[in-house]
């Protein structure tokens, strides 16, 4: 008889506790995004510090070009660098966690676009050149634009990851 009147009693308890207990749990990666204040001011800031090195280390390579000095001396050592200034920004910019906030002032996503537009373009400019002058002199250049391909193409994933849609805005310009 008193278990008739008990087990109702624990019905309910155990029916509260489970409800209490099957909270969901959030992913890890969504948890980051939700938590990250990114500005696209940020992005900007790494994008304008890598078109500052790499203007200045394409602006060496093209001078080399033009006074018919370059070699595998000195073309070498410049391509380590661009290569070096790409990795840095993409790893500065997998460093800034979360998707850009609407509440964070700064450049717009074209603005953004533009800018990674005008490196990509720069960059292929001098490649082009180099390689219609350095296909003789250079036969490590294949590996070496390998291997930039590399740094730019985890520089553009990160940053899509950071603000979308900006490569759909670099492809149309």
């Amino acid at each position: 008889m008193i278990f008739s009147r008990v087990l109702p009693f624990f019905a309910l308890a155990l029916s509260f506790s489970i409800v209490s207990v099957a909270k969901p749990v959030a992913e890890t990666s969504v948890l980051e995004r939700a938590d990250g204040e990114v500005g696209t001011a940020d992005v900007a800031t790494v994008l304008t510090d890598l078109k500052a090195s790499t203007d200045f280390t394409l602006s060496q390579m093209n001078t080399l070009m033009d006074r018919n000095h370059a070699n595998s001396a000195n073309i070498i050592p410049l391509m380590h660098d661009l290569t070096k200034s790409f990795t840095t920004a993409g790893d500065s910019l997998k460093a800034l966690k979360g998707k850009v906030s609407a509440r964070q002032l700064g450049p717009s996503n074209a603005e953004i676009a533009t800018l990674l537009a005008s490196i990509v373009t720069a960059l292929i400019t001098t490649l082009s050149r180099l390689l219609v002058r350095a296909a003789i002199f250079l036969p490590a250049l294949p590996m070496l634009i390998a291997a930039l391909d590399l740094a730019l193409r985890d520089l553009l994933v990160a940053v899509e990851a950071l603000v979308d849609g900006v490569l759909v805005l670099v492809a149309g310009l």
